[in-house]
């Protein structure tokens, strides 16, 4: 598919068929009117591809509250026009769990994902799933914390033919380890926001493998919780790639605990300093790279190694 193509118009140009409905409060929308008209162009059934009940469900209520958009779409735009926005669609909405395209294909290549793999992608949505340089027989799992991501993921999935499934809970919960992933992303800064102080501690105290690292300490509310919940979660050997801010305990006083323990027990890798404003214009962004018996820490500066792309 053409990459290059401007999605957001795309996205104001659908939005405008679904007025007067917005699609801020629910950004599925989007997704669903594309994909149901770019099936119906080819002559598919998008309900019948859909294998999650919920989304199925939302697909047909969709279809059949929204008919005259749905035709406007397939009137107005190409085949490749609504298939590259189900694709890429989600860099146009604003919030943390979109990727730019340049970023996620560098997770990618950190993660080392090959085929056979069992990939856990932790809040990174739809962008990091269904990139070409994923094997297509990698056994690729989400885990989201809101429905609509949910949706996104299952609607694209449907119109790649990609195999992906997706689970709503937290990271913190106990169980990821019987996923048996051995190649792990996290985006931290979309789970950061949206889990509550006494939510967090809740969840840590019912799960072993991190109630073991704090041992009688009473759990903190940390970022690291989450990248701890992952690294125990993560097969050996493999990899785990974290996304975080330099507000997520990266440096300061708070995070030290973790941050030796991880340093100590040769699980972190790499840290790598990403150009300014590339996710977010008002912080600075890192990838952490996890792996196993690292006897030393790679710090690389790639804030000043990007190039300008047509604005999606």
């Amino acid at each position: 598919m053409i990459e290059n193509l401007n999605v957001r118009e795309l996205g104001e140009r659908l939005e405008k068929y679904l007025h007067p409905v917005s699609a801020s409060k629910e950004p599925e929308i989007l997704f669903a009117l594309a994909a149901t008209a770019y099936e119906n162009k080819i002559g598919e059934n998008l309900e019948n591809k859909i294998r999650d009940l919920d989304t199925k469900n939302y697909v047909k209520n969709f279809a059949e509250r929204y008919s005259s958009a749905i035709e406007t779409a397939c009137k107005e735009l190409s085949n490749d026009e609504l298939k590259n926005f189900v694709i890429f669609g989600e860099k146009c909405i604003n919030h943390y769990g979109s990727l730019p395209s340049g970023v996620s294909d560098l997770i990618i290549r950190l993660t080392e994902v090959k085929s056979g793999d069992i990939f856990l992608n932790v809040a990174g949505g739809s962008e990091i799933c269904f990139k070409n340089e994923i094997p297509d027989d990698t056994n690729l799992i989400g885990i989201e914390q809101n429905i609509s991501t949910c949706r996104i993921i299952y609607i694209c999935s449907a119109v790649t033919g990609r195999s992906v499934q997706v689970r709503m809970k937290s990271v913190l919960e106990p169980g990821l380890d019987w996923l048996q992933a051995n190649k792990v992303f996290i985006n931290l800064p979309a789970l950061n926001y949206r889990e509550s102080g006494a939510n967090v501690k809740e969840k840590i105290k019912t799960n072993p493998a991190l109630m073991k690292i704090y041992g009688d300490k009473e759990p903190e509310v940390s970022v690291w919780n989450f990248v701890l919940s992952a690294l125990e979660s993560q097969m050996q050997p493999g990899k785990t790639v974290a996304l975080l801010t330099n507000r997520d305990d990266l440096i300061n006083d708070k995070g030290e605990y973790f941050r030796r323990g991880i340093v100590k027990n040769g699980r972190l890798e790499a840290v790598i300093a990403l150009p300014e404003k590339i996710i977010h214009r008002f912080h600075k962004f890192y990838l952490m790279i996890f792996s196993q018996n690292n006897e030393k820490v790679k710090l690389v500066d790639a804030s000043d190694i990007y190039r300008d792309r047509e604005k999606n």
